[in-house]
């Protein structure tokens, strides 16, 4: 067997591509079998091709994009956010704007919510300090992309393998205001 990867050749071990170095963006792998003599077509791999990826940064968007097109399953979204001490006191909101299709946050390391339909709003007054805090967000999409792909039918529509963290992504903070009101002079 033979591989290339964005059109340079790569060294196969065994069985096994591995790549020297992490890379950024999508890539493309191409494999050239050379079949013994009676095992053609689908019998020249006795198991399915597998690929084992390690973490990557992807940008926020449709997952099909990233070539993602058949994967069902998460995909965690992590950054790292300074909050001035001065910020804290009030209600703080964590909007994750457009998501498909269910979203996981944590906090600092703890559970802040599941939510399966818009809006995508989380309240995390309680759980962000002073100085820096992690937010994680895990987004699992449906069977959708793996059935449509995978396993050709006809009961998987346009618009169903969309998925991914769209946002825009906003952290608000709301500060309690009174207002004390007044009648005007010469009103009653």
């Amino acid at each position: 067997m033979s591989a290339w990867v964005d059109g340079a050749a790569v060294p196969v071990t065994g069985a096994t591509v591995t790549l020297a170095a992490p890379r950024a963006g999508v890539s493309q792998v191409a494999l050239r079998v050379e079949h013994e003599p009676g095992y053609y077509a689908g019998a020249a791999f006795t198991n399915p091709v597998a690929f084992t990826c390690e973490e990557g940064v992807i940008a926020l968007g449709d997952w099909r994009d990233h070539a993602l097109e058949s994967y069902s399953g998460a995909v965690e979204y992590r950054k790292r956010v300074q909050v001035p001490a001065a910020s804290l006191g009030g209600k703080a909101l964590l909007h994750l704007g457009r998501v498909r299709a269910t979203a996981t946050l944590r906090v600092n390391g703890t559970a802040a919510g599941i939510r399966l339909a818009a809006p995508y709003t989380f309240d995390i007054s309680d759980l962000l300090r002073a100085g820096e805090n992690s937010i994680e967000v895990t987004v699992h999409n449906t069977l959708a992309n793996h059935y449509r792909i995978g396993y050709p039918t006809n009961f998987v529509y346009d618009g169903h393998t969309v998925s991914g963290l769209f946002g825009p992504v906003t952290l608000r903070f709301l500060r309690e205001v009174r207002l004390r009101l007044e009648p005007l002079p010469g009103c009653r």
